[in-house]
């Protein structure tokens, strides 16, 4: 399968999310970390955020990344997001979260 960044659809931004873990711990004992990229329909990078984190799982950080991309989006004053993340079950779980409000 071919992995490619699809620009968002007109009138959204997209939200790329990853979640990583590291080989060694840093000194203050954050041992993984993760990334969030907001970028506007032509692709333009509108904000960047990374850092590390205490590893709780692979889905609870990119389930934080997720959190930190939206609250992003919230202070751009952007309420039209397409989320974009290579983890299977942290889609699954915002998936499912979704279709629980409706």
């Amino acid at each position: 399968m071919e992995k490619s960044w699809k620009f968002p659809a007109q009138g959204f931004i997209k939200v790329n999310v990853h979640a990583f873990t590291l080989d060694v711990a840093l000194p203050n004992g954050n041992d993984s970390g993760i990334g969030i990229v907001l970028r506007d329909r032509k692709g333009t990078i509108i904000k960047m955020y990374y850092g590390t984190i205490r590893n709780l799982t692979m889905r609870a950080n990119e389930l934080w990344a997720l959190l930190v991309g939206l609250k992003g989006a919230f202070i751009e004053q952007e309420n039209m997001v397409e989320l974009e993340t290579d983890n299977g079950e942290a889609v699954k779980e915002w998936e499912d979260w979704k279709l629980s409000l409706i």
